[in-house]
């Protein structure tokens, strides 16, 4: 689900009740659904160029969605294109802080020799995150976490980063 987002010529938000809980969301064009599926099957593939240009094809039909953003910005990235991922990460982020956004951003820090920026940015993840909600998604920020921390040379942090991780789990 996306979260609600407003500005004058979107549509209003879309709230529903789901397992209980409230869940405040906004109207997606189908096209855009239809093109994140053919870049997400792309990426699979290894096929950046084709992921990259669905991505875009997205946001045509959906321009609001920080998630597209963040996964344009991870196709430039693997395509070598930093200061085009860091472009979308930039909307991403000025969107709605998500995780996906997050990731790209602490990447792509990595990427540049910022690893105190790839490490804040994915600590900022880790609190979006949620077990409950998404414990896959939850579940592979603090591994990404922990490896940033330890090839920044902090043992400690990423241990504490793992036992965390262990712990929400118990």
């Amino acid at each position: 689900l996306l979260p609600a987002l407003g500005c004058a010529t979107s549509a209003p938000p879309v709230t529903k009740i789901v397992g209980g809980k409230r869940i405040v969301t906004r109207s997606v064009s189908a096209h855009a659904y239809e093109h994140v599926a053919r870049a997400l099957i792309y990426e699979d593939e290894d096929r950046w160029e084709e992921a990259a240009a669905e991505y875009q094809r997205a946001l045509s039909y959906d321009g609001d969605a920080p998630e597209i953003h963040a996964r344009l910005a991870e196709a430039f990235l693997a395509l070598g294109r930093t200061q085009d991922a860091e472009g979308e990460i930039a909307r991403s982020l000025s969107i709605e802080p998500t995780v996906p956004g997050l990731v790209a951003k602490a990447r792509l820090e990595e990427r540049l020799g910022r690893p105190e920026a790839a490490v804040a940015a994915l600590r900022q993840a880790r609190g979006l995150a949620s077990f409950a909600d998404e414990p896959d998604v939850a579940e592979s920020v603090h591994l990404e976490l922990a490896d940033v921390q330890l090839r920044s040379l902090d043992p400690r942090a990423a241990a504490a980063t793992l036992a965390a991780l262990c712990s929400a789990h118990t």
